[in-house]
């Protein structure tokens, strides 16, 4: 984050943070985040393209109050949506039925400590918030240097391997009940042992040659004289190795699909379940203990603190918030319950991610950066355009691989053009690619906003039966709903990227603008609360909607008082 307008930066950062500023902020982040998040787990919405809405509402939620203490947090929400999207992949499996006692096991109930269903959510929770946290970090720590980039790609994934490793050799410390030989496959045969302890070998050499290239490169270039030109092709040689390498090892490790090789065959569905997820979390806390480890090494207050605050804040919030669940004992019809957990899940998160922004903001002045765009070479203007035009291409592509691949990879590929675009011009990169940012994350917020609530509203037109419409499933009626506002919202978006290409500073309006862009969030705001009441509808759980709302918006208001006086 820059500071953008010294005269409003200096102002605020000369009195004291007031602490209804700070009640305000936190009910704003925490009220659209609690709508948010159960618009993540409603019908119409996987995991990760549903965890992109609340994660890019806290994102424009960001940049919005930056904005109004002149600071320029352009790249901010782009990242911090997509990282936090990541965590969604996550899932919590049986955790809810360990918390009430119970372990489903085919068509049996046998009893299980409730202790354990709440350490699991809580790993569930760190490594949900894990992603989010140190992607924010990075990008409010800035630019860094191409070594530090090699091994902050490479030395979390070792010590996710790590974890994979202890899952293998002490199962029965990650499955319940292993001891009472329950993790039987039902059909021999199907998984074969030999070739997936085959496929680990090659991902774990894989993984250290990209770690021994990396490190002999940087050695290399950092001990020796060479022309610059030498240097160059070294650098790019040894990116290249370490993506063509770790690619498939990522796929490989955080999609543990065979099962760790420990079985010879599917288990029965909830084993199955277990096992997938118990490993996929344990695997991700492990990356995080990496990153976070990296962070130490390098000095990194900016990841330590954001890392720290998301993942053990939301590995302590999860489970306090899924203990609504255990209202179904009590009373099963009176509310959804499990959209009460979603409430106050993003509420919670809501409150973490205004306490790492007020930390942030006060750092602003110790480590604001001069942008030297116009006097950087053309190479390194073209490896950092490309860099984060690949970073945002692998992650919104990997949101979309399991439901739509070939709409996830156009929506990459959109950004990845209004970047390159970038390059025509000879000054203000930095600028320009700041401003492509901010329209491609609200142009992501909208366009999965109507994606998703295009099934419930296909429900409520009658122009489908709800068997015929849900996440995955698009029928023609569906697609000829959704397609005129998708070309609409895309055209928009291509109009918003050509103004940032020629305006540097689109995305910093002038604070006599204050009014308009005020009540543009409010819009948006309430666009993305009639979204999520309408994927719900006609569920009593709605009232909670909008008390949300209210809050949020009744707290909205009141921020920009404080920020106006």
């Amino acid at each position: 984050m820059n500071i953008a307008n010294w005269q409003i930066y200096w102002r605020h950062r000369s009195e004291r943070l007031a602490l209804g500023e700070i009640v305000y902020a936190m009910l704003v982040f925490a009220s659209m985040g609690a709508i948010t998040w159960a618009i993540r787990g409603t019908s119409g919405w996987n995991g990760i393209d549903g965890t992109i809405i609340p994660g890019m509402t806290w994102g424009l939620l960001w940049w919005y109050f930056c904005w109004r203490k002149g600071i320029d947090a352009r790249g901010i929400p782009l990242w911090l949506g997509l990282g936090i999207a990541l965590g969604g992949e996550l899932g919590y499996g049986q955790y809810v039925s360990w918390i009430r006692g119970s372990f489903n096991v085919g068509d049996q109930i046998i009893p299980v400590s409730a202790w354990i269903g709440y350490a699991w959510f809580a790993l569930c929770g760190i490594g949900w918030a894990a992603p989010g946290g140190i992607a924010l970090g990075w990008a409010l720590a800035g630019r860094k240097s191409l070594g530090i980039w090699l091994v902050r790609l490479t030395i979390p994934v070792g010590v996710a391997m790590l974890a994979r490793l202890a899952v293998q050799l002490w199962p029965w410390l990650f499955f319940p009940n292993w001891d009472l030989g329950l993790y039987v496959a039902k059909l021999n045969g199907i998984i074969d042992p030999v070739a997936s302890a085959t496929t680990q070998r090659s991902m774990m050499l894989a993984w250290l040659v990209s770690t021994l290239v990396s490190a002999g490169t940087w050695f290399v270039i950092t001990q020796a004289y060479w022309p610059t030109w030498i240097a160059r092709i070294l650098s790019l040689c040894a990116v290249g190795v370490a993506m063509i390498l770790l690619l498939p090892v990522a796929q490989w490790l955080f999609f543990p699909n065979d099962q760790l090789g420990l079985f010879t065959g599917e288990l029965g569905n909830h084993l199955g379940r277990t096992v997938y997820t118990n490993s996929q979390n344990i695997i991700v806390v492990g990356w995080w203990i990496g990153a976070l480890g990296v962070a130490i090494l390098e000095r990194d207050r900016f990841t330590r603190f954001a890392g720290l605050v998301l993942g053990i804040g939301f590995g302590i919030g999860f489970p306090l918030s899924a203990l609504w669940c255990l209202g179904y004992e009590v009373s099963p019809n009176l509310v959804d319950w499990w959209k009460m957990w979603e409430l106050h899940s993003g509420f919670h998160l809501g409150l973490l991610y205004v306490i790492v922004l007020i930390w942030a903001i006060r750092q602003v002045d110790e480590n604001r950066q001069t942008v030297q765009d116009d006097n950087s070479s053309t190479y390194w203007r073209w490896c950092e355009t490309l860099s984060m035009a690949l970073g945002v291409f692998l992650l919104v592509t990997t949101m979309a691989r399991e439901d739509f691949i070939t709409v996830g990879t156009l929506l990459g590929l959109m950004y990845v053009a209004g970047l390159l675009l970038t390059m025509r011009f000879a000054h203000d990169g930095v600028e320009r690619r700041r401003g492509i940012s901010i329209v491609y994350s609200t142009f992501l917020l909208i366009f999965m906003l109507v994606w998703g609530g295009s099934s419930q509203a296909c429900l409520l037109l009658g122009l489908a039966e709800a068997i015929a419409v849900d996440q995955y499933t698009w029928p023609p009626t569906r697609i000829a709903l959704f397609a005129p506002a998708g070309i609409f919202i895309v055209g928009c978006a291509w109009l918003k990227m050509r103004q940032a290409l020629h305006d540097p500073k689109f995305g910093i309006p002038p604070y006599t603008a204050a009014s308009i862009l005020h009540s543009r969030m409010i819009n948006l705001m309430t666009f993305t609360v009639v979204i999520g009441a309408t994927s719900i509808w006609p569920s009593k759980i709605g009232v909670l909607y909008a008390i949300f709302i209210s809050l949020a918006l009744f707290a909205f208001n009141r921020l920009n008082h404080c920020f106006d006086t």
